[in-house]
């Protein structure tokens, strides 16, 4: 009796505790229920790994073709940079190398180029350089004003100057100055603008003679580019005479208005260059800017 109850016990309490399962004995139920071998679970299997190995290396190659697109766009931009930014260097240097060519005697601050197409007659001209004399300026400053046939963009010879200004020069002038002239503007230290003009001489004494004979026309061929009144009360200037003044150092020659004021001076701070304008301030900073561009190294 009690070996059956035990038994009876027993025989309970084994069937209540759960079989322990193992990854063989899983795979011998499948197979027994599936009717699938062994081998076949084994190849499936196998499969499903290579095709995990495939997908892993299938999202590495994209990732190498990403990295390498965004590698060739870095490369491309930079090429790009480094052209856009020489470009500019070399625009830059041309612009410098422009104005380094525009013939002047002395340094200059700043250029201002005019189209001298069609510019003819003293009035003309006149009005175009005191346009650009009523423009503002810095005190100390010398503007360089080029004049410039528009097809060719070169400078007007001094002859071809004063052709278009309608002036005719005593030949010793003519033939004594240089073909290059610098026209500009000085501003002084209360900020008037002065026009100037510095002539290459050739032939010191030609020139020196010729500019006693011009003295006799050339009112009359400056009048407008330096704003000298000539009308009215202001006549008696056209016929007044020059006298011998000192500046500098320097012999110059110097006419007055009819209230005694400086209207215009000739003078030749040396032997190569001859100046005509009419402030003395202006003459003596192009005296300076002269020696400064000429001054050799020791």
């Amino acid at each position: 009796m009690d070996t059956e109850n035990k038994n009876e016990i027993m025989g309970s309490s084994e069937s209540r505790i759960p079989a322990v399962h193992t990854y063989r004995s899983d795979m011998e139920e499948v197979v027994h229920s599936e009717g699938a071998s062994l081998a076949s679970i084994m190849l499936a299997e196998k499969k499903r790994q290579e095709e995990e190995i495939e997908t892993t290396e299938g999202t590495g190659v994209k990732n190498s073709v990403v990295y390498i697109v965004l590698s060739i766009i870095l490369v491309i931009g930079a090429v790009v940079t480094v052209y856009v930014l020489k470009n500019m260097t070399n625009t830059a240097s041309t612009a410098q190398i422009v104005q380094d060519k525009l013939s002047t005697y002395i340094s200059y601050d700043k250029v201002t180029h005019i189209n001298a197409d069609g510019l003819l007659g003293k009035e003309t001209i006149g009005n175009v350089i005191q346009k650009a004399r009523s423009q503002a300026g810095k005190q100390g400053e010398v503007e360089a004003l080029s004049l410039e046939k528009d097809a060719t963009a070169l400078a007007l010879t001094t002859n071809e100057f004063w052709s278009a200004n309608g002036s005719t020069l005593p030949s010793d002038v003519m033939s004594a100055l240089s073909s290059n002239m610098m026209l500009g503007l000085y501003t002084t230290s209360s900020l008037d603008r002065h026009v100037f003009f510095i002539f290459g001489v050739q032939n010191y004494d030609k020139a020196l003679s010729g500019t006693l004979a011009w003295e006799k026309t050339i009112l009359d061929d400056v009048y407008a580019i330096f704003n000298i009144q000539i009308n009215g009360n202001y006549s008696p200037i056209m016929q007044a005479s020059f006298e011998d003044v000192v500046i500098n150092n320097k012999n110059a020659r110097i006419v007055r208005d009819v209230n005694g004021n400086p209207a215009l001076y000739i003078l030749f701070i040396n032997k190569d260059l001859l100046i005509v304008t009419d402030n003395e301030d202006a003459i003596q900073e192009i005296t300076n800017r002269s020696l400064v561009k000429n001054a050799k190294p020791l």
